[in-house]
């Protein structure tokens, strides 16, 4: 007898959790294709198929496959979650609104559905909105640090300093925190005065050249700092006013009487204003470990970095193609310069830009070429945060989606760093229009 397409659909599907259990996802995909074309009624088939597809990178077609499935099943929620996740990634944040509308509508008591709509409503810039959302989420009890982070990144991106910072101290109860490197007490408002204070990164790269800026400030309340930073960081926070020494992760504890996050200053020093550019706060190590050769015209030195860090959370969208910058490389009177660092340098071979990877070894060394060139042209990176903190002159490239709260909302200036001008993405992952705006500001200069 031959067997009925429910049959064949149910087949299908346990072939398909059996391929993917055997390691051949490709194969797992095509047996949950099947399965759906036999009964488009197999809810988990459709699901396993969503997620089967976006784990082989292909979000395209997954989220015209949840699209599908939720034509068929409209209000089953792990369905609406995935269209939400795919909205969101492939920039189609009118599909994303509608579905996280439907979805809060049926689990109104879900934080984690209502965390997922304040996201997609503050790309939207419909921040009171978003704002509701993640109060909300807080509400339900169930994701309250990260609840609170989002918060958080919205508070800081509309200026919002002091509630900003002090929910930003969310941060440091989520899942996978850096803790303090060395067994110090946390820092209290109630610290002695000549107390010697660690200060320690908690965040990137970048973060950490952004936040010593408020070290100075911690130093004039009779504070003596000292910093625990990254290696590459280790030489530059020397230079840092108010900061004694400077250790990384390798160097052996020294006795502190209490430590405070550098992210954490904005809120430990109560600050309702963080406009506190004071000049260059960094200094360029001496001398510099590498020099470019002497000028023999008066060709301009430009230097290059298109991809941030892989790991980011948000590294798809911020980060670019070498190839997305070749308008520029036409324009004559340039020399380029790559301070691309990890596998994207690999994207050089095509290219005229000279790699200086080799001579970064910390960003000290970064520093020291930086110093050497006339601009620097970046994705939002640690190099364009330390261009900026020795001010000088930076192009910054920010995605539409997902782009840091310390950037704001719109604007091509920033406080963070008077020498800094921003080029905003209008569409995700489409940099030609940002890219042509810097091509026309350096052919007029």
């Amino acid at each position: 007898m031959a067997m009925t397409d429910q049959e064949n659909a149910y087949a299908a599907y346990e072939r398909g959790v059996a391929l993917q259990q055997a390691g051949k996802p490709g194969e797992a995909v095509a047996a949950w294709w099947q399965a759906v074309r036999h009964d488009p009624a197999h809810a988990a088939a459709w699901g396993n198929l969503v997620l089967g597809l976006a784990m082989l990178g292909d979000e395209g077609r997954a989220f015209d496959a949840c699209r599908e499935a939720l034509a068929h099943h409209p209000r089953d929620m792990a369905l609406l979650r995935h269209h939400v996740n795919l909205a969101y990634a492939l920039g189609d944040l009118a599909e994303g609104e509608k579905a996280s509308r439907i979805l809060t509508a049926l689990a109104h008591d879900d934080g984690a559905a209502w965390l997922n709509r304040g996201r997609v409503l503050k790309e939207l810039r419909r921040h009171e909105e978003a704002e509701a959302c993640y109060r909300h989420a807080l509400s339900c009890g169930t994701h309250e640090e990260t609840a609170t982070f989002n918060l958080a990144a919205l508070l800081l991106q509309q200026g919002k300093w002091r509630d900003g910072f002090a929910a930003y101290e969310a941060r440091l109860k989520l899942p996978g925190t850096v803790a303090c490197p060395w067994d110090v007490p946390r820092w209290t408002p109630d610290t002695a005065s000549g107390s010697k204070i660690l200060l320690w990164n908690d965040q990137g790269l970048g973060d950490a050249i952004m936040f010593a800026r408020f070290a100075p400030l911690l130093a004039t309340r009779g504070c003596r700092l000292f910093a625990c930073v990254q290696q590459p960081l280790k030489s530059l926070f020397a230079t840092v006013p108010g900061i004694e020494a400077a250790f990384d992760l390798t160097d052996a504890p020294q006795p502190m009487d209490a430590a405070l996050p550098l992210a954490s200053l904005p809120y430990a020093l109560g600050l309702d204003n963080v406009d506190v550019w004071n000049g260059p706060y960094l200094r360029v190590p001496e001398p510099s470990s590498f020099c470019l050769p002497p000028r023999t015209d008066d060709t301009r030195r430009i230097g290059l970095v298109w991809g941030g860090n892989a790991a980011h959370i948000n590294d798809r969208n911020r980060s670019m193609q070498l190839a997305d910058l070749v308008p520029l490389f036409g324009i004559p009177g340039i020399e380029w310069f790559s301070l691309q660092q990890g596998d994207r340098k690999a994207e050089l071979t095509d290219y005229p830009a000279q790699d200086l990877s080799e001579h970064l070894n910390s960003l000290s060394d970064t520093a020291g070429i930086l110093s050497q060139l006339d601009l620097l042209i970046s994705v939002d990176t640690a190099p364009a945060h330390l261009a900026g903190a020795l001010n000088l002159p930076v192009r910054v490239l920010l995605p539409a989606i997902g782009c840091d709260w310390r950037w704001g909302s719109e604007g091509d200036r920033t406080f963070w760093y008077p020498s800094m001008r921003l080029f905003r993405q209008a569409q995700p992952r489409n940099w030609t229009p940002s890219v042509a705006a810097i091509k026309q500001e350096l052919e007029r200069s």
